[in-house]
């Protein structure tokens, strides 16, 4: 299953690099979804995250026009760390697993383990 999975992280990151956005890239996470047994790849730049705190500035100033000081730099730095490791805010994900990673992921349930989840 590790082989699986390097090359499924491999492909990711191949992909990624094939639309040019692997300059600055600050995070690479693999979201595991024990429920579904499944893993999805998150990928993003210091450019998308920007790019992704302007819109997000852009949108609320229009919503709460009042809320901003002139610059807007308190709410541009909260917003930054907030997207910084939103995963589902990432513009890149790639969840295309192959079918040997997917006959491979067999998770147990945390309710058949012996010790309590703390």
């Amino acid at each position: 299953m590790e082989d699986a999975l390097y090359e499924f992280c491999k492909s990711a990151m191949d992909d990624y690099a094939a639309e040019g956005n692997n300059k600055d890239v600050y995070t690479f996470s693999i979201y595991t979804d024990t429920a579904h047994g499944s893993f999805v790849i998150y990928i993003n730049n210091l450019e998308s995250l920007n790019r992704s705190v302007e819109k997000a500035l852009d949108r609320d100033r229009q919503r709460y026009p009042d809320k901003w000081d002139a610059n807007g730099n308190t709410a541009r730095e909260q917003l930054y760390y907030e997207f910084k490791y939103a995963e589902a805010d990432y513009p890149f994900m790639y969840d295309s697993m192959p079918q040997r990673l997917q006959n491979g992921c067999v998770f147990t349930p945390a309710s058949a383990w012996n010790s309590p989840i703390i």
